[in-house]
């Protein structure tokens, strides 16, 4: 054998390369590499760009990227760097910046993009570890749902551009097209958001043309079948068997590529990921039903059963079209502004001057001069017309250092207001989705899943496992006839559905989310639905709570005031969100003209009351103790006699102690003027629903105030315990309180303030904020309760259980449905087409139960 020659040995080595070539992918995106000379540590690249993000992400210690999922990237192979920055100039405008920002205060700002590239767990991890990339951005989450990832990042160190080039070089350019929606009326932005809908949309309408062509191919092959049906044994001549099953294969053929191709590439990702999804055994069986009948057209045995795979698949899209309608009808929209019964308070010109009112959030535009008091939130970005403010961003950024802003510049929606009230005009619409992801953020969240969810999420992984060894089985059972083997094996992948035991829940829990907020209660996630369930004692805080401030009565007693020290408290009130003060406001019926007196060194005390200087005059408002107490100690150390004003029985010893009502103490320029006793008016219904509550629940009540209505509340809670009932605590007595039940075993649920009651809230497995019409929103809380919806709690809690007891029930549906379907298909009794036919009615059957069961129970329980 003579050996190749020089050239020969060039001419082969250069094939080999070029063969070798040929099968050489991009180590980044998994493209093929049209040029095998772009190298680095070893490994191949299509273009300098992915050598780019696999270098950047290498030098960052981020190639676990690849571990999650290879060839994960985005191709750069048709963008160069120039391309993809010259296109972002643009963001050097401040008004660019005004538009995209959620937010930016000192070295802290805000950023929310859409980026559609988003396809895997490589890409949540990876852009969740932006920060490794660039030390200008602290923090980023991603919504894989939405495709969105939000960024906080310092603006000192990385400017908007920087951070959009950024995330274009590791290959997820943002899509910005939609993010000038602030800036558009109610109706275009309904309009940009049927816009941004359109990948859901788009997604329907490609599932409408999949069953268009899988119901034409499945009515058409099973023309094509009829003649072998109809005729006996050997009396179809071949030739039109060969032909019918040749029409039948075409006429497949788009039905295994396209219509069924969601089924395989669902699979094939969760198996990349080592994780067998619900899909992996109907794609399976679509796959063995089809190369079997393939085979034996092939074989001139019989024309096949494609008319049995084009019905299959047919069936498995209608169930997949009736899943989607129906969780689309109970979608609970967190995005629409009319979401929580909030209000807020706004200055409205009349012929007086600026008068306040309140309006509802959702008619809240661009232009409107807001009123925004202590402790409460901005509802959307505005600009200060208050001299200087005090805002705290700790919802917002996590810091709770206050900021300080002045006159013209820009608040942001959900910072909190600290001191004094402060007057803005808002220049963005209410962003409701905003004030939602402040509810969901990570520093509220609570809850875990309850049992009941992680046996629902984890049951489909263990029974698709289960349904491909029964499948096994089956098959080895009934060989060595192969015929009768493979319709039982595809019966059994097909009939098994866990689909209908995890869609129980999410449906029965979605429906019952919807129900509530119909009714004007408004739950955090499907989780607090679960949670209510577990609730076994319930606490009350009573102003603003048990009592409706807007019909108090009020009395004064004490020195009359003059018309100067009328317009001082008056001007005082205004600047506190705290019931009793706005129900001594509403009683002095005293006008108050607009931006006559300033206000400073406004402080405002939990429980206690606030004062603050109006006009050069200290006015102090709240309980005796913090009245009286410290004019006492400024009385004694300076003049050493009597407090001036002070007269009645009242005794410094016991100062909060009364028998009036609560009680609204005030003074005026360091001497005591009297008191307003405030008669509080209890919501109507309450009498009923804590007779209805008692027989379930243990009921304490904390309260702030004094024990002046001690025997009225006696008639609600049927016990007069001190452990039951506490009078004059403060926000952390309420806390420690709740943190002492946890301990012993109660599972609690506060119903309070959300302003006032925000760290008992938080601290509760299920906190309930109680909103009236100025009520104001708190992330604190898992539940928004409208006030007129407060008489129907008792109806709520035992509808959440009812709930549970539905899911269960649909539980032990799928189960029978599967024992008996299973049995059924090992036996060899059913075929692939009927199993199809059965596989969408126990969805059906599961979906149309929880539907109609959680419908009916809230119509019997009149929610």
């Amino acid at each position: 054998m003579t050996s190749a020659t020089p050239i020969q040995e060039n001419v082969l080595n250069r094939t080999n390369l070029l063969d070798s070539r040929a099968e050489i992918h991009c180590h980044h995106c998994g493209e093929l590499c049209a040029d095998a000379s772009i190298h680095a540590d070893d490994k191949a690249f299509c273009c300098e760009g992915c050598k780019t993000v696999y270098e950047i992400l290498r030098d960052n210690n981020l190639c676990s990227y690849y571990d999650l999922n290879e060839h994960a990237g985005i191709s750069f192979r048709n963008i160069t760097t120039n391309q993809r920055r010259s296109r972002f100039d643009y963001l050097d405008d401040d008004n660019i910046h005004a538009q995209l920002l959620e937010f930016r205060q000192g070295d802290v700002a805000k950023v929310r993009f859409h980026l559609p590239q988003i396809h895997c767990s490589s890409c949540l991890w990876l852009l969740e570890k932006l920060y490794k990339l660039n030390d200008g951005i602290s923090a980023s989450r991603v919504d894989f749902v939405q495709k969105e990832v939000g960024i906080t990042f310092n603006p000192h160190k990385i400017s908007l551009r920087g951070v959009v080039e950024l995330l274009t070089t590791i290959g997820y350019e943002p899509d910005l097209r939609l993010k000038a929606i602030n800036h558009l009326t109610a109706e275009q932005q309904n309009s940009a958001s049927n816009e941004k809908k359109s990948p859901s949309q788009a997604h329907l309408t490609s599932l409408y043309l999949k069953i268009g062509i899988a119901g034409f191919a499945f009515g058409n092959t099973m023309i094509f079948s009829f003649p072998e049906y109809l005729s006996a044994a050997g009396e179809l001549d071949p030739r039109l068997r060969s032909f019918f099953g040749a029409l039948s294969i075409a006429l497949a053929l788009p039905v295994l590529l396209y219509c069924a191709s969601d089924y395989f590439k669902s699979s094939w990702q969760s198996l990349k990921q080592r994780h067998i999804s619900l899909d992996v055994p109907i794609a399976l069986g679509i796959s063995v039903l089809f190369l079997r009948s393939v085979v034996e057209i092939l074989m001139g045995a019989t024309s096949g059963y494609l008319d049995s795979f084009s019905g299959l698949v047919f069936l498995l899209l209608c169930g997949k079209l009736f899943q989607q309608k129906v969780f689309d009808g109970i979608a609970f929209d967190r995005d629409y502004t009319s979401y929580f019964p909030i209000a807020v308070s706004v200055l409205r010109k009349t012929a007086e001057g600026l008068q306040e009112t309140t309006i509802p959030l959702s008619r809240l535009g661009v232009g409107e001069r807001l009123l925004v008091r202590n402790g409460e939130l901005i509802p959307a970005d505005s600009v200060l017309e208050s001299p200087v403010g005090h805002v705290d961003y700790s919802f917002v950024t996590g810091e709770s250092a206050p900021v300080e802003i002045l006159r013209g510049n820009t608040l942001y929606a959900g910072g909190r207001i600290l001191g004094a009230a402060l007057e803005m005009t808002s220049i963005k619409n209410v962003s409701q989705s905003y004030l939602t992801s402040l509810w969901n953020h990570d520093a509220f969240q609570k809850h875990r899943k309850s049992a009941l969810e992680e046996v629902s999420d984890r049951f489909g992984a263990y029974f698709t496992a289960f349904v491909l060894c029964l499948a096994s089985a089956a098959f080895i059972t009934w060989m060595p006839d192969i015929g009768k083997a493979i319709n039982a094996a595809t019966a059994v992948l097909v009939i098994a559905c866990p689909c209908a035991m995890t869609l129980a829940a999410p449906f029965a829990l979605g429906w019952a989310l919807k129900i509530f907020g119909n009714a004007g209660f408004y739950l955090k996630n499907t989780s607090v639905v679960l949670e209510l369930t577990r609730v076994n004692t319930i606490v009350f805080d009573k102003t603003g709570t048990l009592t409706d401030a807007n019909k108090s009565r009020t009395a004064f007693s004490g020195e009359a005031l003059t018309a100067k020290e009328q317009e001082l408290l008056a001007s005082a009130l205004r600047h506190s969100a705290h019931p009793l003060a706005r129900s001594v406001s509403a009683a002095m019926s005293y006008a108050v003209i607009h931006g006559k007196y300033q206000i400073a060194n406004y402080e405002e005390v939990p429980a206690s009351g606030f004062r603050c200087v109006v006009d050069g005059v200290l006015v102090q408002v709240g309980t005796a103790k913090f009245v009286r107490g410290n004019l006492l100690c400024q009385e004694v150390q300076q003049q050493g006699f009597k407090l001036k004003g002070f007269k009645g029985t009242y005794r410094l010893e016991h100062p909060m102690e009364s028998r009036i009502g609560a009680e609204v103490h005030i003074a005026i320029g360091g001497a005591y003027k009297g008191l307003f006793a405030v008669n509080n008016e209890y919501r109507r219904g309450l009498q009923s629903l804590f007779a209805t509550l008692r027989s379930k629940y243990a009921l304490l009540l904390l309260s702030g105030d004094n024990d002046a209505e001690r025997k009225t509340l006696q008639d609600l809670f049927a016990d007069d315990r001190a452990s039951m009932m506490a009078f004059h605590q403060t926000p952390h007595d309420k806390l420690a309180r709740i943190g002492e039940l946890q301990e012993v075993g109660a599972h609690v649920a506060m119903v309070g303030d959300g302003l006032n009651d925000a760290g008992a809230l938080r601290q509760s497995n299920v906190g309930i904020a109680v909103m009236g019409a100025g009520g104001m929103f708190s992330p604190a809380c898992d539940a928004v309760l409208s006030a007129d919806a407060l008489g129907k709690l008792s109806d709520f809690m035992r509808f959440a259980g009812y709930t549970r007891r539905v899911i269960i029930a649909a539980f032990w549906i799928s189960v029978a449905y599967n024992i008996v379907g299973l049995t059924c298909a090992v036996m060899g009794l059913l075929s692939p087409l009927v199993s199809a036919v059965l596989m969408p009615i126990s969805n059906a059957t599961v979906i149309g139960f929880t539907t109609l069961a959680v419908l009916l129970g809230a119509k019997m329980r009149k929610i």
